[in-house]
């Protein structure tokens, strides 16, 4: 890490080479205040460092050692106890070939003929100590590599002795399960199940129905959000179709495809809608409506707006024009403001009665929220949202006007979330990080950020006035669009 000071700021990155001649160090994927330089290689003079602060290369570090397994001992065999017919005064052990044996106890091995002598006495005795129960373990049967071994005890009164099965070649290899799963042939059993239905063998046709899924009839899995009572038509995704084909699509959550009005075809469909009643005033209202449902929910919701965080209440800045952006703004301020949010609201110099923010205006002003027409009565503290409802497609000079550019610096200065009112297709000068358009979008640029659309509450008569098939996409007041491409 390399400080050369205010003007040049701070560099990090791996040194490749240093000129004493020089007095300059060259470094390679090098930041600068913590952003990737453009440039592959960059040389710092020595007169330009102000401090230095150095770290070994980690491709030079030694290499980190591999743990080492610690080598046990094996576990030498302890004695176990063995019954002997219910006798608690004395026990036996039993060891492997490899240990040796105590010297109290003497181990001999036997014929099979001299096993089956021990037996026959063994079994005997036992039948007559019991008064006639037979008190034998059940004799399991082993394969003929396993001995038999006689452990004979001398430390009773008795001499007792009892027999041991040992193996002698004891297999320590893992059961291999996928070996022995595919001995079993799933699929002929299936066969042989389905040929005794065929013959009407019916309680195999009940056993397989109920034990493979394949035989019984499928049934559709349906996931917990889905309508059982639907049809199992596919769904159709283009449910809008504009009289014209256009080049660029988005699409919603569900697939939904949403194609691009052009700006005369939109012009068209607002004026066939105020034809049918649809007011600018009623326009204005929904659109409002929906660009504060939509800042709620990116304050945080209802828990942000609970009593219990009533210290620190949101702060939004809103930005308006003369234009109906602004009139979409100014009325999402107001309904911000009603609900206890800290509105601030720029409005410039000049606004006419006529115009259509001037009535949103006077509605605004019966509220609590802060009106002015200086860029330095703006908070300059951490602020949660930025509504911009300046730009339009209508006026296209407003970087011309002095306040325009000075609100293009505070609000670059401020760096909050920025939601655009409808803004213009290139965007315009101020960067959106989201953007709300009603009814359906333009061709939009990369420029406005996330897009969003606003259901204004169109009737479907307007779209068939505009030679518009439509068919509302909308679940809620605002849907998310996708770029498609």
């Amino acid at each position: 890490s390399i400080d050369c000071g205010q003007q040049l700021g701070v560099y990090q990155g791996q040194i490749i080479s240093v000129d004493g001649e020089k007095q300059t160090l060259t470094l390679k994927n090098s930041f600068r205040n913590g952003m990737l330089c453009d440039t592959k290689d960059i040389t710092i003079k020595a007169t330009d460092i102000v401090d230095i602060c150095l770290i070994a290369d980690p491709t030079n570090a030694p290499e980190v050692p591999k743990v080492v397994k610690a080598q046990r001992d094996e576990a030498k065999a302890k004695p176990a106890p063995v019954a002997t017919n219910g006798m608690s005064s004395s026990k036996s052990s039993c060891y492997s070939s490899q240990t040796t044996p105590p010297a109290n106890n003497h181990i001999k091995r036997c014929t099979s003929q001299q096993q089956h002598q021990f037996r026959r006495s063994r079994s005997s005795k036992s039948w007559s100590d019991s008064g006639g129960q037979d008190e034998r373990p059940p004799t399991v049967s082993h394969p003929s590599t396993k001995t038999s071994v006689i452990v004979e005890q001398t430390s009773s009164p008795e001499k007792r002795s009892t027999q041991i099965d040992v193996s002698d070649n004891q297999d320590d290899k893992h059961f291999d399960f996928e070996t022995n799963l595919a001995l079993f042939d799933k699929q002929a059993i299936y066969a042989e199940i389905e040929s005794a239905i065929g013959n009407g063998e019916n309680h195999l046709h009940n056993h397989s129905n109920y034990h493979h899924p394949s035989i019984r009839q499928q049934t559709q899995k349906y996931r917990c959000d889905q309508m059982i009572l639907g049809n199992n038509d596919p769904p159709v995704y283009e449910q809008i179709i504009l009289p014209r084909t256009t080049t660029k699509v988005y699409t919603t959550d569900e697939g939904l495809v949403i194609p691009c009005l052009t700006y005369d075809l939109r012009q068209l469909l607002f004026s066939t809608a105020e034809q049918f009643g649809y007011t600018l005033e009623r326009q204005i209202e929904a659109m409002g409506s929906c660009c504060m449902e939509m800042c709620l929910h990116l304050l945080g919701g209802s828990h942000r707006m609970s009593l219990n965080n009533s210290h620190q209440r949101p702060v939004v800045v809103v930005l308006a024009y003369f234009e109906v952006q602004g009139a979409y703004a100014i009325c999402c301020a107001r309904l911000l403001a009603t609900r206890n949010v800290q509105v601030y609201l720029y409005m410039p110099d000049g606004l006419q009665q006529t115009s259509l923010a001037y009535k949103e205006l006077q509605l605004f002003k019966t509220t609590q929220g802060i009106l002015t027409n200086n860029v330095n009565n703006l908070p300059h503290a951490p602020v949660d949202l930025l509504l911009n409802g300046l730009d339009s497609t209508n006026d296209q000079l407003l970087f011309a006007k002095i306040w325009y550019r000075d609100l293009v610096s505070y609000s670059n200065r401020l760096q909050a979330n920025i939601i655009g009112i409808d803004p213009p297709m290139d965007g315009g000068a101020i960067g959106c990080k989201w953007s709300l358009l009603p009814v359906l979008p333009l061709h939009m640029s990369k420029n406005v950020g996330s897009l969003y659309l606003c259901d204004l509450g169109f009737g479907r008569q307007i779209f068939e006035k505009c030679q518009i098939q439509y068919k509302s996409p909308f679940t809620k007041s605002f849907i998310p669009l996708h770029d498609k491409q």
